[in-house]
């Protein structure tokens, strides 16, 4: 077993509330920069 298959095996089993917690940081941390860029003068 490779580790991409371990990954992708662990990832099936491991759809938890720190997954979608951790996605939801990271997008929210992309918007949320995005949207200061965008009120912040240059």
């Amino acid at each position: 077993m490779t580790e991409k298959d371990t990954k992708n095996t662990s990832n099936k089993k491991k759809v938890t509330k720190k997954g979608i917690l951790i996605t939801a940081i990271i997008v929210g941390g992309i918007v949320g920069a995005s949207f200061l860029i965008y009120l912040l003068p240059y």
